[in-house]
């Protein structure tokens, strides 16, 4: 036998709650427990969970007594049962075979195995941080209720921009319905020891019901934003001894760290859509920089038209191509040119650059099924374009 942990009520209660919260049935019925491995929110020590949910993965700690260093994927039907079991004891206890198999065993005489070989355990990515400040989970919890408070439908448009940013003093949490005909409501709760200031789109929709399990609205919460994901951190009551080599669980304390997945924001908000268009289409396209698509058409050597993400009301997709041209009259020839291409071909607009003529078309995002068939509308309507140009000039 590997080993065995006597598991309390309320830690298994608690895995099964945050399982529930974040929906982690419906992503990945595998959770770790690992210890040995020095976790930022959590003592030395002392045991981790990690679950996975749409968009956040949450750290719990786990206070069961252990020896050694471990890292094994937990079947969540396991934790789902033991939840179960700890309704009529006080603990359960889970038992990790040389077979590797997964048991369970109840004070009760109830019993359980999974007889199936596991899958990987999810992983836990590196965190950068940006900006962090504290916050009352309480405040934090009403101010992102009020922030996804549906006013009104989708329709075929992606959610509205869910925002979260730390400034001095405060945290906030934006919600942009603008794009639907509403508008854009701003909630600031009061925060402490802010380090700096960064604001992003977070996958925020499980955060409020994650906070309501805590034990008290007054539960300290630190936020932080990240490069590539926004963490909140409900940290464990601790207590240790005099010399600083043992630790106790002192009754209370929450003891979990979620992490969330930035998601775009404003026009930004269309990315999936868009990439799923130009998917489909066959062309050949990637990322030129964040929010500006590069596609080369259907053969990969197409004069490049790029695809910006453009934060205007309505929100649109600015389709551009880059003329390079000889204007021997200097910077106002080239004005010159761009105004009797603007009289020539009005659906389109032209302006000019140091060298160059810019070429454009603004597709509204709504339209965003379009947008393959408009590159290759920009290629077509400016090929040759550079003899018309001459005769201008």
């Amino acid at each position: 036998m590997l080993g065995r942990l006597e598991i309390s009520r309320q830690e298994w209660l608690m895995l099964d709650r945050i399982a529930d919260v974040i929906c982690a049935n419906d992503v990945n019925t595998t959770i770790r427990l690992e210890r040995g491995v020095e976790h930022p929110a959590f003592p030395t020590g002392f045991g981790c969970w990690t679950l996975v949910g749409w968009g956040v993965s949450v750290d719990v700690l786990s206070r069961a007594e252990w020896c050694g260093d471990i890292e094994v994927g937990v079947p969540l039907q396991l934790v789902r049962h033991a939840a179960a079991l700890v309704e009529n004891a006080d603990w359960c206890a889970l038992v990790l075979a040389d077979d590797g198999y997964q048991y369970l065993e109840s004070p009760t005489g109830a019993s359980a195995v999974i007889d199936s070989q596991l899958a990987p355990a999810p992983s836990r990515s590196n965190f950068t941080c940006l900006a962090s400040a504290q916050v009352r989970a309480g405040d934090l919890r009403q101010a992102m209720w009020s922030a996804l408070f549906v006013v009104g439908e989708f329709g075929d448009q992606p959610p509205p921009s869910l925002t979260i940013a730390i400034e001095e003093g405060a945290v906030g949490v934006s919600s942009d319905w603008r794009p639907f005909g509403f508008s854009k409501a701003t909630y600031r709760v009061p925060a402490w020891n802010v380090t700096s200031s960064a604001m992003t789109g977070a996958a925020l929709v499980t955060l409020p019901r994650l906070l309501g399990l805590v034990e008290s609205p007054d539960t300290v919460i630190l936020v932080e934003i990240g490069e590539e994901r926004v963490r909140f951190q409900a940290n464990p009551v601790i207590d240790g001894d005099i010399d600083g080599n043992n630790w106790f669980n002192r009754e209370g304390g929450d003891g979990w760290s979620a992490s969330v997945a930035i998601i775009p924001n404003g026009a930004c908000r269309w990315t999936h859509s868009v990439s799923e268009v130009l998917d489909s289409s066959g062309h050949y396209w990637g990322w030129d920089r964040p929010g500006v698509v590069s596609d080369l058409g259907g053969t990969g050597e197409m004069p490049e038209v790029q695809i910006e993400f453009c934060d205007t009301e309505p929100e649109i997709l600015r389709l551009t191509r880059v003329l390079s041209v000889s204007t021997d009259g200097g910077p106002g020839s080239g004005h010159e040119i761009a105004g009797r291409l603007n009289a020539v071909k009005t659906e389109l607009r032209f302006w000019s650059e140091p060298g160059v003529i810019v070429v454009s078309y603004d597709l509204p995002c709504v339209r965003y099924t379009e947008v393959a068939a408009w590159a290759d509308r920009l290629r077509d309507d400016t090929e040759g374009l550079d003899m018309l140009i001459a005769s201008f000039a």
